[in-house]
């Protein structure tokens, strides 16, 4: 099973969105802001291992830049220079990484929003308050898959994201306030 691209998107979006603070210990001159910069690192590095990115070897040698002239005897001064100089080539790698999954994920939103619009508004697929989430989301996958008129877009849907990655889109952007309801019996 391959590693949800959503997944990975909110990862790599929750590291990049630490950067501001880290930037700003580092501006302040925070004497913790060189190890939150390090934990970072490190913090983006087990992330990449759990996704099996060959980045992780990148972020590892900015760190190991870190490391050079005895990183831990030197003054807080150099060691906060030493972060601020390797700060970008890591923010540039897990932004590379992040537009990378997200890309995707944003041309299937762009292919699925008027199809759930066409469904929605055909009536062809309810949504009861009693209705269990998940069938029916499977079910709106199944007619988005197997309708004439909408499987060639979604051919491109799942070419774009695995299957479990399209179910939580689908999930993501069903708007159920506006969504037709089951007629009464």
């Amino acid at each position: 099973m391959s590693k949800s691209l959503i997944a990975k998107e909110a990862a790599y979006a929750k590291l990049l969105q630490r950067i501001p603070a880290i930037v700003d210990a580092l501006g302040a001159k925070q004497p913790q802001a060189p190890e939150n910069f390090i934990q970072w690192l490190k913090d983006a590095e087990h992330n990449l291992q759990e996704f099996n990115a060959p980045e992780v070897s990148e972020i590892a040698a900015i760190r190991s830049k870190l490391y050079v002239n005895h990183y831990k005897s030197v003054t807080r001064k150099e060691q906060q220079r030493a972060c601020c100089e390797n700060l970008p080539d890591a923010q540039v790698v897990i932004f590379r990484l992040y537009e990378e999954v997200s890309t995707p994920i944003k041309e299937a939103k762009k292919l699925l929003a008027p199809m759930l619009a066409a469904v929605a508004q055909s009536g062809a697929v309810t949504y009861g308050v009693s209705d269990n989430f998940q069938i029916f989301i499977e079910k709106l996958s199944q007619i988005l898959n197997q309708h004439e008129q909408l499987k060639t877009s979604m051919v491109h849907v799942n070419a774009l994201l695995p299957a479990h990655d399209c179910l939580w889109l689908l999930a993501d952007m069903v708007d159920l306030e506006v969504w037709p309801r089951p007629k009464a019996a």
